[in-house]
């Protein structure tokens, strides 16, 4: 590490740091970026086990909107694979492909009893997109109830939420889930990374450093610095054997808000910032279960999403039908996502594993004689689905000059998941190179 100053410092190598720091190299800024860990991604990267290529977090690669647009600015390679049919819903055992667009119609008829009763939730909806949102002291559940006392609509709007937002629609807030649906409503593709997540990092890894851009591996950052007006300076770091610091005018940290304050000192940040911190950082924790097959248990190749009769799983999947490199030849990759029966807590996880599985029993034929349990991957604490909940974050800048966050943490309303991660950090590259031009 031979230089050390920098325009821009980055703190972790997940896609939130990879993308900020793609679009900074591409607007000609000096870029470095630091990972703890040996390989990049963080919770968008791959994990080999008996030949299977598991995901360390997110899974869906969503396509068509800032995530993939960052691969094409900086010319990496997006190898992604998209399944036919995508998204499935399954109501009463039968699954029903949802078309690119009309999807919200679809469920809503799908859910209702009546044609009067569809109407009333789909004006409702109307009027929330194009008129006035809903409250945010009102859940979706409870949102929702006022048009319809359907059970079955009800159950379709919990898969709905717990797959893309990550908590229960009686946690979720009416207004965050219309927003996400305004920003991401009929226009994101889904897919998958056909040799794995940390193909396409690495991809756009090999992009920043073309570009002129370092990242250093297996690298931890022991604390921000920050001068004495309250301007961040830069960082200092530890590597094997050795510790150093670097000098920077910007600081981007994708350890989310909290690990932020650590690594910068509480005495650093107004006392308003670190209740706002408090009060929004709630970390939407989720379990992820992965199996092997000899034989193709799952025969739709996108999502499916479970409705009514599940307990916690909300999609089921097998890659391997679009992606087979994911798995040894003749082996089927299935995977679960759920959410818990309450995303704040206390959990009781060898419960809420249990209750998955039995649901992986029900909904796949063939389950408990032909599949073998992998992993199974519980996502909480400093690794969660989402740094905070849909609708619970805060702004990207801090009070602490020329220090952001990025990431899940500080996602864009309407903005969940893989996708939040390539808009947020678009935006606040764009906000960086606003506020300080590239060194010559």
């Amino acid at each position: 590490m031979a230089q050390t100053n920098y325009d821009v410092v980055i703190i972790g190598a997940g896609i939130s740091g990879l993308c900020a720091a793609a679009r900074l190299v591409h607007g000609g800024y000096k870029v470095l970026v630091l990972e703890r860990f040996r390989q990049l991604g963080g919770r968008f990267s791959t994990v080999d086990y008996k030949g299977f290529k598991l995901s360390t977090g997110a899974n869906d690669v969503e396509c068509n909107c800032s995530l993939e647009e960052t691969f094409h600015l900086v010319e990496a390679e997006f190898n992604v694979r998209h399944p036919e049919p995508d998204l499935a819903y399954r109501i009463d055992g039968v699954d029903h492909v949802l078309p690119r667009q009309g999807g919200l119609r679809k469920l809503i008829s799908l859910g209702v009893r009546n044609e009067e009763e569809e109407e009333r939730v789909r004006l409702a909806f109307r009027r929330a997109l194009s008129w006035e949102e809903p409250s945010p002291t009102i859940t979706l559940r409870d949102w929702v109830a006022q048009y319809s006392d359907s059970q079955k609509l009800q159950q379709i709007f919990q898969g709905f939420a717990a797959l893309v937002l990550a908590i229960n629609s009686y946690e979720v807030k009416a207004r965050t889930f219309i927003r996400f649906l305004k920003a991401m409503g009929g226009r994101v593709v889904h897919g998958y990374a056909v040799d794995g997540n940390i193909t396409l990092v690495n991809a756009l890894g090999a992009a920043i450093e073309r570009l002129g851009g370092q990242i250093q591996t297996e690298t931890e950052v022991k604390r921000i610095l920050v001068s004495d007006d309250g301007v961040v300076q830069g960082v200092s770091f530890q590597q094997p054997g050795r510790e150093g610091e670097v000098r920077a005018k910007a600081v981007l940290s994708s350890v989310g808000p909290r690990g932020t304050i650590r690594l910068a000192g509480e005495a650093n940040f107004e006392k308003g910032y670190l209740k706002e911190v408090e009060m929004n950082m709630r970390p939407a924790p989720v379990i992820t279960i992965y199996a092997a097959a000899d034989r193709p248990l799952i025969t739709h190749p996108g999502v499916i999403v479970l409705t009514n009769n599940t307990r916690r799983v909300c999609s089921i999947r097998s890659q391997t039908l679009t992606c087979p490199e994911l798995a040894p030849p003749g082996k089927h990759l299935i995977e679960s996502f759920s959410a818990l029966g309450d995303s704040l807590g206390p959990v009781d996880f060898e419960q809420e594993v249990a209750l998955s599985i039995m649901d992986l029993k029900e909904h796949i034929p063939g389950f408990d004689r032909h599949a073998e349990i992998l992993q199974v991957m519980y996502h909480r604490g400093e690794w969660p689905a989402f740094h905070a909940w849909p609708g619970w974050t805060i702004a990207p800048r801090t009070p602490i000059e020329m220090l952001w966050n990025i990431g899940d943490g500080v996602n864009p309303e309407g903005w969940p998941g893989l996708e939040s991660s390539g808009e947020g950090s678009k935006r606040v590259a764009e906000d960086v190179m606003n506020r300080i031009r590239p060194s010559t």
